[in-house]
């Protein structure tokens, strides 16, 4: 059994183990946020207990993020959950992802 050292970087988790949210980057922060806390919500409502990673990746607007809902549809059999805001008129405002989607979403970037 290893045992952890204080400073140690931590060995890192498996790709199984993150749950996966996808935002808009030309909303607000502050609605940024709630979009993504909405999506999170619906996933685990729908697919129970969330994986503890979470990662949190942006497009640069909705029909990017439509293009990517779209695509990752495409997928039978994973865990997908699309989020529409009813005080945006219903715009697309966050998806989240179960953890077979990793290979998928490579080549999006994190959430700065």
């Amino acid at each position: 059994m290893s045992r952890e050292v204080a400073g140690a970087t931590p060995a890192p988790r498996a790709k199984s183990e993150r749950l996966f949210a996808i935002t808009r980057r030309d909303l607000p922060v502050g609605l940024r946020t709630a979009q993504v806390g909405h999506a999170l919500i619906e996933w685990t409502l729908r697919f129970g207990k969330p994986p503890e990673n979470l990662v949190v990746l942006a497009v640069d607007d909705e029909d990017k993020l439509e293009s990517w809902l779209a695509m990752l549809a495409d997928h039978d059999g994973k865990q997908l959950v699309a989020f529409h805001e009813p005080d945006l008129d219903d715009e697309l405002t966050a998806v989240a992802c179960g953890p077979a989607y990793w290979r998928d979403l490579s080549s999006l970037p994190l959430l700065r």
